[in-house]
């Protein structure tokens, strides 16, 4: 599931689009299939796209991802294997996340699988000058075998998920504008919390209203001028709900707990901030975690869902039960007709069917 991100009004602010162009001249393939973000087009409806969001972010993860996709490329054209034509650009460039997110999940398998096979025995389609062919070639055991990526497209679940997170990402931005302040947060949510109807699927404004309502309850805007990480899985750990102290003040019931020196707790930064919380809303609370870093020129939110363990039986993630059925109607199909089957024989190899 793809990080939402948002940023101050419709348009990216010209010295925001500066710092990305500055981040993006370090990746000389990806400033070249961007062109430099010299076209108006590079405004906030692009935020979804990857190589847009994380150029604006700028932080180390950040920095990090555009390296490992800089390498990928680089690596690819190299040996020959991948040739950027126009309608790669276009992908790539997309805002749509279901355009752009594919065509990096080809990059990266076609470097995964170069790796494996080696420049003589693979081959990426999207390299050649050709129409309607599958995406990879390999060679194995004296056989040529074609192979078809295809990428799950998002459920109902994902759409609902996608528009809570948008719709609470540009209401977080409202308020910042109407407190005058500039920052950027980052949000982790725990989506297994969302509101759900009576068939158990998740309800978009209900849920949005939620997460929104616990920002407030929460106060997060009174630390939009620090420099913070808040861990609430590990606050929630270190003050467990006993009998009716839920409503007790947290600085309280922390004031005898030695604070952690990770980072994520600091008593100068947060004593102030613990004394308006109370522990149930702690306990209650959809974040996993939130980070809030100084951003001088406007105010960028991202969301993203933590990470999700189906194999967990006690997982209790709005779908999980579809989606595990789903999983393994798959896995039987799949099983079936595991063997290759061949469809077509062209003279130049099977094209396997699998």
């Amino acid at each position: 599931m793809l990080t939402i991100i948002r940023c101050y009004d419709s348009f990216v602010e010209k010295e925001i689009l500066e710092k990305a162009r500055a981040n993006l001249s370090q990746f000389p393939n990806l400033n070249f299939i961007f062109n430099n973000f010299a076209s108006f087009s590079f405004n906030n409806s692009h935020n979804k796209n990857t190589v847009f969001g994380n150029c604006i972010n700028g932080d180390i993860n950040s920095m990090d991802y555009l390296e490992r996709l800089e390498k990928t490329l680089s690596n690819l054209i190299a040996k020959k294997k991948l040739v950027i034509k126009t309608e790669f650009i276009k992908r790539m460039t997309s805002n749509d996340p279901w355009h752009f997110s594919s065509v990096i999940s080809e990059i990266f398998i076609a470097d995964y699988l170069l790796s494996i096979f080696g420049p003589n025995n693979f081959q990426y389609e999207e390299g050649r000058r050709t129409e309607r062919k599958p995406d990879f070639t390999i060679t194995a055991n004296n056989r040529q075998y074609n192979l078809e990526l295809r990428t799950l497209m998002k459920g109902k679940t994902e759409e609902k998920i996608e528009r809570i997170f948008d719709g609470v990402c540009i209401h977080i931005l409202d308020l910042l504008k109407e407190k005058g302040s500039t920052c950027n947060i980052i949000i982790r949510i725990d989506t297994s919390k969302l509101c759900v109807n009576q068939e158990k699927q998740i309800d978009v404004e209900r849920s949005s209203k939620y997460l929104l309502s616990y920002f407030n309850k929460l106060d997060i805007l009174s630390l939009v001028k620090c420099k913070i990480s808040i861990d609430f899985e590990y606050l929630r750990r270190l003050v467990p709900i006993e009998g009716n102290k839920s409503d007790m003040n947290t600085s309280r019931a922390l004031e005898n707990i030695p604070y952690d020196d990770d980072g994520s707790l600091k008593p100068s930064n947060i004593a102030e901030w613990l004394d308006k919380i109370a522990i149930n809303d702690l306990q209650l609370c959809p974040f996993d975690s939130i980070r809030i870093t100084q951003n001088q020129d406007t105010s960028c939110v991202s969301i993203s869902p933590i990470d999700v363990d189906f194999e967990d039986k006690y997982s209790s993630v709005p779908g999980a039960a579809a989606s595990e059925m789903n999983k393994k109607a798959f896995i039987d199909q799949k099983r079936e007709h595991w063997r290759p089957k061949v469809i077509e024989n062209n003279g130049r190899g099977d094209i396997l069917q699998l």
